[in-house]
């Protein structure tokens, strides 16, 4: 199955290649982890009139969920390099000590009331529309549940369900995705580090630009007068919209209801990144993204063992012959 599966995902980034050629595109870092995610694949389909990508997992259980927008991702390496090697701890009122500098670097992108710091970096974005609020008003959301699922006492903001929902969906972030830095070994070990990394990456919403980001960001750490530090840009993806009135769209939640019996999620945004921008400037068609109902809470999205029950795996091959039924019946 597992063989399947890559061979399968492996003609897709090869199709999509293909594609990105003739669209004469050029896509930030690399292509396969734009569309393979720790060993669960993505699944492609170029159709009539419209550009689906179908994923496993999805918010809740039972539901199908739709994407008719995704923001997009500057993700980035901070680097500070001090010295040749790492040396005794009593020289620390003389020696640069690269962890240090590499948290005054973090520390001064944002505050411990999560705003970002960069100078201009939220200035550009645009707020949810109407349109985008009545879909989240018929969003099921249950924060009690959403902490329980997550194993964490409390949210980082506080509200109704649309307004916690709207600050998920609709905020830039400024995420750690890991550091390390020195001796975090056993027991302890006295040194000052002489190199210090950091990973992270910046989420952009409607309004905001990966370019645009990019300057803000590199202008950031460069003024911090750290001699260092470095930025590195890892790659980049841009935002996308959909009208949840296309066609194609109407067409996946109709066959949603027939093939699971309940009415789909549909949501404004998703609060992740994927490829969609660099096909719909050529394309001129829509793209939306179907989750076909593992939860994100079961389905260890982006970590270990990321996976989709059969069942799950089942119903959405269902959906998807219902859907590309209606989609050829739509192209005729």
């Amino acid at each position: 199955m597992e063989r399947a599966i890559t061979y399968a995902s492996n003609i897709a980034v090869r199709m999509l290649e293909a594609l990105i050629i003739s669209c004469q595109v050029q896509p930030n870092g690399d292509l396969r982890d734009s569309f393979q995610a720790d060993g669960l694949s993505f699944l492609f389909l170029i159709s009539t009139g419209s550009v689906t990508i179908t994923m496993a997992a999805s918010k809740k259980a039972k539901d199908i969920g739709f994407v008719i927008n995704i923001i997009g991702i500057v993700k980035v390496e901070l680097r500070v390099k001090e010295g040749k090697r790492e040396v005794h701890s009593g020289h620390a009122p003389l020696i640069p000590n690269a962890a240090w500098e590499l948290v005054w670097a973090l520390n001064a992108t944002k505050d411990r009331h999560n705003r970002i710091l960069i100078e201009g970096f939220s200035t550009s974005v645009n707020p949810p529309s109407e349109e985008d609020l009545k879909l989240l008003a018929m969003i099921p959301f249950d924060p009690e549940n959403f902490r329980q699922e997550y194993g964490i006492k409390k949210t980082l903001k506080d509200g109704s369900p649309q307004e916690m929902l709207a600050h998920l969906l609709f905020t830039p972030t400024a995420n750690i995705s890991g550091m390390a830095s020195g001796y975090y070994g056993e027991g302890s070990k006295t040194v000052i580090p002489n190199e210090a990394i950091a990973k992270m990456d910046f989420r952009l919403v409607d309004g905001q630009t990966s370019g645009e980001a990019k300057d803000k960001i590199d202008r950031h750490f460069e003024s911090l007068g750290l001699d260092g530090l470095s930025c590195e840009f890892l790659g980049s993806m841009e935002p996308s919209k959909t009208s949840p009135n296309a066609p194609s769209v109407k067409a996946a939640i109709e066959s949603a209801r027939e093939a699971y019996g309940s009415e789909p999620v549909v949501w404004p945004l998703l609060d992740g990144s994927g490829p969609l921008a660099l096909f719909t400037p050529c394309l001129k068609v829509p793209m939306f993204v179907v989750g076909l109902g593992a939860p994100f809470s079961r389905a260890n999205t982006h970590a270990p063992n990321e996976n989709i029950g059969l069942n799950e795996f089942y119903r959405g091959i269902s959906f998807m012959a219902n859907y590309y039924h209606r989609l050829g019946k739509m192209g005729r």
